[in-house]
């Protein structure tokens, strides 16, 4: 797929939702914070959005990214990200997720590994070995975006076991490669608060429940804080570095690198992660989650007060969910 057949997809879809080109590009204008020359040339596709810019675009006006890409790939590509809640979609998933795992299993044996993980939310990595917060996020997606009953309470819903088992061992490979840095919004926890709370006001959560989301909160938060301090994954030594950033990061973005071999991931509110190997726009994506990086504080290593505030202030968050 082409970069430029995508963004010639979206803007269909943009000025579908805002039929008056003049209207669209103000809105686009404030929301981006660019003057209107510069809305105007992207919405006459003189130069493409950019990747943080469809994210926010797409939540914004209810613009299915999935829907795009279905109709610009011809041959539908997979992503490298497992999603365990497609087992919920009618598809083969444990083969693509096997087929995935492969892929891991041969990319960390590199000597030069390397990913980059940009996010403002939990991610399901991170709550595979958090009962409750795991099974929270699985409900919040199905909730979304299924209209199966199971998802109407968070009490009636169990991740799939041959699911579990994946991720465990996608998790497991995330700690054999051989540099991995996080770079979580300052929001992450708010964020993940706020879900909470929705869905508590909603009735679909009990008081149990939050308690039981609220506990595993806490302990994702003292691993990933054990894991920034040693600057190290425990169980394989490899390289691990934890950012926080006051720049708000809109979506998931992650790359993987290793020799010449590049891809770029993008997760926006959409069923199947978009995925891309094209070089020259993959290296620009790197290129820009390792800005954020630079703009952004490290909290490993020897950043001892940095971390001790940083996660403080998460723990506060979590804390404050009943009140």
């Amino acid at each position: 797929m082409k970069n430029s057949d995508f963004n010639r997809k979206f803007r269909e879809r943009l000025l579908e939702k805002n039929p008056t080109k003049g209207d669209c590009a103000e809105l686009l204008s404030d929301m981006l914070q660019i003057d209107k020359v510069s809305a105007y040339r992207r919405l006459s596709g003189r130069i493409n959005f950019t990747a943080e810019e469809v994210a926010r675009l797409a939540s914004k006006f209810n613009i299915s990214l999935d829907a795009i890409l279905d109709e610009v790939y011809d041959d539908r590509q997979k992503s490298m990200r497992l999603e365990f809640w497609e087992h919920y979609g009618g598809l083969n998933v444990n083969m693509v997720v096997e087929e995935n795992i492969a892929f891991f299993e041969d990319f960390v044996m590199r000597p030069d590994s390397e990913m980059g993980l940009a996010i403002d939310r939990v991610a399901s990595i991170q709550a595979i070995h958090h009962e409750a917060l795991f099974r929270f996020l699985f409900f919040k997606w199905g909730h979304y975006f299924t209209d199966l009953p199971e998802f109407r309470r968070f009490d009636t819903v169990t991740p799939p076991a041959r699911s579990r088992t994946l991720f465990e061992r996608y998790a497991e490979l995330y700690t054999h490669i051989k540099y991995t840095f996080y770079i979580w919004d300052d929001k992450i926890m708010s964020n993940m608060a706020g879900d909470i709370k929705y869905f508590r006001g909603l009735g679909a959560l009990c008081a149990q429940d939050v308690a039981d989301i609220k506990e595993d909160m806490m302990r994702m938060l003292r691993k990933m804080e054990e894991a920034a301090a040693a600057g190290r994954y425990p169980a394989t030594g490899n390289r691990f570095e934890l950012y926080h950033s006051s720049l708000p990061i809109p979506g998931s973005h992650m790359y993987t690198s290793a020799g010449q071999a590049i891809t770029y991931h993008l997760g926006a509110f959409v069923i199947r992660t978009l995925y891309t190997a094209q070089k020259d726009y993959v290296e620009e994506m790197k290129q820009s989650i390792n800005r954020i990086k630079n703009g952004a504080i490290l909290i490993s290593g020897c950043a001892e007060k940095e971390r001790m505030a940083f996660f403080a202030d998460q723990r506060r968050i979590v804390e404050s969910i009943d009140e």
